[in-house]
């Protein structure tokens, strides 16, 4: 349930590896899209040809420290690194080419071009395709329940229904909650003895007299809520991508790395945050200038998040299309642009371009808010509750006792520590696929990949 890089991860690990026929496998997916919190937008700008990653859009290859203040971690990303670019081949680039001690590592194109981030799951997935495995988009799982058989049964809207005889749930705390409080729980000991290594014996979706409102729906046996699943909270996340025909912190600045912060700046401008290295930019023969997006936001500070959000209007994908014509955008077009004009104005004044760069309204920006309001996330990351000392991936695995439902995603799982132990980092994709594949050695019985070290498996993926 999810096609995240944990779901469809899940999908392409076992119908490749697992000598499991690829029609047995069901993906379920409320979007039209895999991905998840990886949303890269493509064929954006005037021109069609840049790309803009509003969610998950890098990953370290690497052991790396990040010492800023109040923020001092080890990233390193053994399972994603050797996906992308040893089992999937895909090409890389790094991300902070100005930071020599980064191996942070973004997905390119055979031109160096920014491909985006979920390109690696749309690999795996477009493979899943090929061999056989099904995917329902459009489709949300409300309730999950086990029937007169012992199968678990996936309630959708309507009267349609899925059974399967093994679930794994790739969703984030929130949707996970809001699925559980619509299931229909009945605290009875569970008392199916389920293969937790055979096939997968999927349906698709049916008309079903016992799956329709919530109370006719298959009650859950369990003795109580797993705890596990309660010591996580999402926090919300903003991204901002404005687009300037004249990139003119490069063009005029020679801002091509670093970072910017307007928080000093007090609350008179729209609140800024961002990156001059990460926003797509290409550079035009026609002008010798370059064009493209700038990152002004990606912030977590709920004063920033309150600020954005509200423009953040649609229902099903967590991002809107700011573009000029429209008054409502437009008001935060002016007032996006505005702040930045003047947070860069001693430079902007230095090079004598402060009036020409003032006069450049931007006509498109592109945000995204990962918060309440994103129906299916309900967040960007993860964190875990003060209270909470220990880790919870491994007791996430399966927290429903000895049914056969377990739990992949990146509210769940945490990165290493530099010695290997679990540390309290979430947000990164490779929490999400340490948790699947951990599913797949311990619940389905497949071996570790080949296409990574034994040493960085045992002590970086291996729960």
């Amino acid at each position: 349930v999810g096609a995240g890089p944990g779901g469809v991860y899940i999908a392409w690990r076992l119908a490749s590896d697992g000598g499991m026929s690829a029609e047995d496998i069901c993906v379920v997916e409320r979007l039209d899209r895999v991905g998840g919190r990886i949303l890269s937008l493509r064929n954006q700008g005037p021109l069609g040809d840049l790309v803009v990653d509003l969610g998950a859009y890098r990953f370290p290859d690497a052991p790396m420290h990040i010492n800023a203040p109040g923020y001092p971690v080890f990233l390193y990303a053994p399972l994603t690194s050797h996906l992308v670019e040893n089992r999937l081949n895909l090409s890389t680039m790094p991300y902070e080419p100005g930071m020599p001690n980064s191996t942070m590592q973004k997905i390119v194109d055979d031109d160096g071009q920014n491909l985006g981030y979920v390109t690696f799951v749309e690999a795996m997935y477009n493979s899943t395709v090929k061999m056989g495995v099904r995917y329902f988009f459009g489709s949300e799982v409300i309730s999950i329940g086990e029937n007169s058989e012992g199968s678990l049964e996936l309630g959708l809207p309507g009267d349609a229904s899925i059974v399967a005889e093994q679930v794994v749930l790739n969703l984030p705390m929130r949707p996970l909650t809001r699925l559980l409080f619509n299931s229909k729980l009945n605290p009875q000991n569970h008392d199916h003895d389920h293969d937790h290594h055979g096939h997968d014996h999927h349906h698709a979706p049916h008309d079903d007299d016992d799956v329709g409102e919530k109370n006719h729906r298959p009650s859950l046996r369990m003795r109580r809520y797993p705890s596990v699943l309660n010591k996580v909270r999402p926090k919300f996340a903003v991204k901002l991508y404005v687009h300037y025909d004249d990139a003119w912190w490069i063009n005029y600045l020679n801002l091509t790395f670093g970072e910017f912060n307007s928080s000093a700046h007090g609350d008179a401008y729209a609140p800024l945050q961002g990156r001059y290295h990460d926003g797509h930019t290409r550079y035009d023969d026609t002008t010798n200038k370059w064009r493209g997006f700038l990152e002004a936001v990606y912030a977590y500070s709920d004063e920033t998040y309150e600020y954005y959000a509200p423009f953040q209007t649609s229902y099903m994908d967590p991002y809107v299309r700011l573009e000029q014509t429209d008054p409502v955008a437009n008001s935060m077009l002016e007032a996006v642009h505005n702040s930045l004009v003047q947070f860069h104005k001693d430079a902007l004044d230095a090079a004598n371009v402060f009036d020409k760069v003032s006069s450049m309204t931007p006509k498109l920006a592109l945000l995204s808010a990962w918060g309440p309001e994103s129906t299916g996330f309900g967040g960007g990351v993860h964190y875990n509750l003060p209270t909470v000392v220990d880790p919870v991936a491994k007791d996430a695995l399966q927290p429903f006792a000895n049914m056969p439902i377990y739990v992949a995603n990146e509210a769940f799982g945490t990165m290493r520590l530099e010695n290997g132990t679990l540390g309290s980092e979430h947000g990164w994709a490779e929490c999400s696929l340490v948790m699947a594949e951990n599913i797949l050695t311990k619940k389905f019985g497949l071996n570790p990949p080949s296409w990574i070290p034994t040493d960085d498996y045992e002590k970086f993926v291996q729960l």
